[in-house]
């Protein structure tokens, strides 16, 4: 008579096989699911095609059809998959339109492309060559046309080097023909670069320091209009200190170069009587015109900094 046999889902390798009625001891590439023992499924390759770059995200969305569509971002390359096919659809930054571009070497893969202007390209920015016309080297309009390259080396801000899938055995040729380059939107790095959290930078990680200049005459207790040699580099509104005492101010008018709109003695610092005075004091005291410092600090974000002008 047959007899439904019950095993306890898991594996349980704390005790013997002996001791172990009714459970698991060992198992490979297995999972339970209800209760019930099943092979883990494997994995196959989605479509025949090789991907530049590190897949870091898949998108799965359907069409007004209902087609089926899955998008892949690499850290090269915007891909999308459909229908056993993959399709590039990243964007282009710059496309070039080049002669006299080709320089080779004779046994080597690298090949120098150069550009009438600067690109503005990275090692490890990626083109796409198209149109290509060559001649007098092993390397042919085929090994080009609608073929993607990774930038190897930039050895000016007008040539590049990439690396062809084999050796140049004739030639060599020296700024030869001509093509279509396809320069692609720079993504960013394969790997995950450390980093320190937020801060007071600008976005794209540029730091901007204080702003700094001088007065560019003498003020005294009274005035709220403050002239600087350039209020360029100011905002429209904000605060400055000039030697030890804080000065707001409303606007910022950069064809003349004064601050105005403001108050005196802001943040509870003390009002300071005349850089003018000042200087003429030590003028009195020394008897001699002496070498004259005017300081002038300035707040930004929090920042404090010292400029000293002889």
């Amino acid at each position: 008579m047959l007899q439904k046999l019950f095993f306890q889902p898991g594996i349980n390798k704390q005790i013997t096989a002996t001791a172990a009625e009714g459970q698991w001891i060992d198992c490979d590439n297995v999972r339970f699911r209800y209760g019930v023992p099943e092979k883990i499924g494997g994995w196959d390759q989605l479509g025949a095609d090789k991907l530049t770059g590190a897949v870091r995200a898949i998108h799965h969305f359907l069409d007004s059809n209902g087609v089926k569509y899955a998008a892949l971002g690499s850290n090269k390359i915007l891909y999308v998959y459909s229908g056993g096919t993959y399709y590039d659809i990243h964007p282009i930054k710059t496309t070039f339109t080049e002669t006299s571009c080709f320089t080779t070497s004779s046994s080597s893969a690298t090949v120098t492309i150069t550009f009438s202007s600067g690109h503005g390209m990275q090692p490890g920015d990626i083109i796409r060559t198209s149109s290509v016309t060559i001649s007098g080297s092993t390397f042919t309009s085929s090994d080009f046309d609608d073929q993607r390259f990774e930038v190897i080396t930039v050895p000016t801000p007008t040539t590049i080097t990439i690396t062809m899938g084999e050796t140049e055995q004739s030639g060599p040729i020296t700024t030869s023909g001509s093509a279509t380059i396809e320069y692609y939107e720079p993504v960013g790095p394969s790997q995950q670069v450390s980093g320190r959290g937020f801060g007071t930078g600008l976005f794209g990680g540029t730091v901007k320091g204080p702003a700094t200049t001088t007065l560019s005459s003498g003020i005294n207790a009274a005035v709220t209009d403050i002239p600087l040699t350039s209020s360029a580099s100011f905002p429209t509104s904000g605060e400055i200190r000039v030697d030890s005492e804080d000065i707001s101010f409303a606007a910022n008018d950069t064809s003349t170069n004064i601050l105005s709109g403001g108050a005196r003695e802001v943040n509870g610092t003390t009002l300071i009587v005349a850089v003018l005075q000042l200087q003429i004091f030590l003028n009195t005291w020394h008897g001699v015109k002496p070498q004259v410092k005017t300081l002038l600090l300035i707040l930004d974000y929090g920042s404090l900094t010292t400029m000293e002008q002889n």
